[in-house]
């Protein structure tokens, strides 16, 4: 598997090199690169959520005592890739930014998230502490491709912002992007849900603490959504 991921991420690489070449834009390279850096809080993510990665994964480092996997920081190109995808169909003149296509746009986010989630569960990549209830039949995996999709379409809304940027300034705004917005995301929007774990784990929560819990930060999300989507129809309007 993490011989996979650096082939992968080589191969990414390489891609992005050629698109430079291509469209003389350093967009590509430097999200996938971004992508990477925004992965490196992950270890309080898994504290913070309740979740594991295999522990057949080599740590690169060791935070909040949960490890960073190599695997994890080299495939954090995962996060930007659909970003990265609409992009180029907005180069292309495949995809027109607008409050209506930010939506499902994010919503194709979504989905993409989940399908990453299911396939990293079921090959035992990475799995959720079962233990902890949430309301309406909600899963941890469903919850965190939401959280995961704003970050993509964040990472979009800053692509297009800054397509006609200098290289200088992409590396300033654009490279902590998926960082900045991971600790915006599952440090703020999430943290009505994981304050409900914290007690649930202490046994001071009830089912409705729980589920107001979930549904704040549903709701928070769902909330930046709307929002990024209406940025992105602001640029372009």
């Amino acid at each position: 598997m993490q011989f996979s991921i650096i082939l992968l991420t080589l191969a990414m690489y390489g891609l992005a090199g050629y698109m430079w070449y291509r469209e003389r834009t350093a967009n590509y390279l430097i999200a996938l690169a971004a992508g990477q850096i925004g992965t490196l809080f992950a270890p309080l993510w898994q504290w913070v959520y309740r979740f594991a990665y295999s522990p057949t994964f080599a740590p690169l480092f060791t935070l909040f005592g949960q490890d960073m996997p190599r695997v994890v920081f080299l495939g954090g190109w995962l996060t930007v890739l659909p970003a990265l995808v609409i992009f180029f169909f907005y180069r292309a003149r495949w995809w027109f930014p607008g409050y209506l296509t930010g939506v499902l746009t994010f919503v194709l986010f979504v989905v993409y998230h989940l399908m990453v989630e299911a396939i990293g569960i079921r090959l035992r990549l990475w799995s959720y502490d079962e233990t902890f209830a949430l309301p309406f039949g909600l899963r941890a995996s469903i919850i965190a491709a939401l959280m995961s999709g704003l970050v993509s379409l964040g990472t979009l809304s800053l692509l297009l912002l800054t397509r006609r940027y200098a290289l200088t300034s992409l590396l300033t705004i654009l490279l902590p992007t998926p960082l900045v917005l991971s600790l915006f995301v599952h440090g703020l929007f999430g943290a009505p849900l994981y304050a409900a774990l914290f007690l649930q784990s202490r046994d001071m929560a009830s089912g409705w603490a729980t589920t107001i819990g979930a549904v704040g930060t549903l709701g928070l999300v769902l909330w930046g959504a709307h929002t990024v989507a209406s940025v992105i129809d602001e640029q372009h309007s």
